[in-house]
């Protein structure tokens, strides 16, 4: 394999971390001196690195003004953005950034019904990226076209990871088995990540928990239910008013104390 000539760094934030990576520049550059070497950093914390000797480029990567853009959905300046960062054609990138105690969110189903709204989906994962954590996108392949507003939060920049129809089913039991909290639907990945005893945070709308919930973990449930609710989530429209009872603020709220009850 030939030595990489274009090489990118992902470590955007934080300030000590963003200092704590530069021995990772140093070695590259030692090992690829003729390489370009470049390093996507959050914009406030540029000015770290941005004069090393042994750094080609920085990428200032606009955190607030992401934010803003995907809340908006203001494609365009997303879009471009995203095509200055691939014109480089890196082929090789280093994310520093990391995936440990991360979190996995589960967005799809095969029932309409049983689906929280993607772009519910979208908010936590702007809130955690935010908070530094990173957010791990898993469904199949045929479920992109139910998330497509979170598919273009993962595009908006690091920190949130789409592997939605890019994992084997192996491979997704390895992703939900070291995952510091999974977020899902009524779905196999909510059940996988028990069978691991994981953190979960489980949105359910029509389905009666006390039957197929997860099991022995009833008190991870967010549903927000009537006895004179029709609770069948074969029908896609009740369904969805069950799911849309369920705030971001409160997915959020689990999800912050699984985290700190694990650290």
């Amino acid at each position: 394999m030939p030595d990489p000539e274009r090489i990118l760094i992902i470590r955007p934030s934080a300030l000590g971390d963003v200092a704590r990576s530069v021995p990772v520049l140093v070695a590259l550059r030692a090992a690829f001196p003729s390489a370009r070497i470049d390093w996507l950093v959050q914009d406030s914390f540029a000015d770290v690195i941005i004069a090393h000797p042994a750094l080609s480029h920085v990428f200032k990567f606009p955190r607030a003004d992401f934010g803003r853009w995907t809340r908006s959905l203001s494609l365009p300046a997303i879009a471009g953005f995203l095509a200055t960062l691939k014109q480089p054609r890196y082929d090789l990138v280093l994310d520093c950034h990391g995936l440990s105690r991360y979190v996995v969110l589960a967005p799809t189903s095969r029932w309409p019904g049983k689906q929280w709204p993607a772009e519910r989906f979208a908010s936590v994962a702007e809130s955690l990226r935010a908070d530094g954590i990173t957010c791990v996108l898993v469904g199949a392949k045929s479920e992109r076209d139910q998330i497509g507003s979170l598919l273009r939060s993962a595009a908006a920049g690091p920190g949130v990871v789409d592997l939605v129809g890019a994992t084997s089913l192996a491979q997704l039991m390895e992703l939900l088995s070291h995952a510091a909290c999974v977020v899902a639907n009524d779905s196999a990945a909510l059940h996988i990540a028990v069978g691991f005893d994981r953190p979960v945070v489980a949105l359910f709308g029509p389905t009666r928990v006390n039957r197929v919930g997860p099991y022995a973990r009833e008190r991870d449930v967010l549903q927000h239910v009537s006895p004179t609710d029709d609770i069948d989530h074969k029908n896609a429209t009740v369904g969805a008013a069950l799911m849309a009872r369920i705030s971001v603020e409160e997915v959020l709220d689990a999800i912050r104390a699984r985290l700190t009850a694990t650290t």
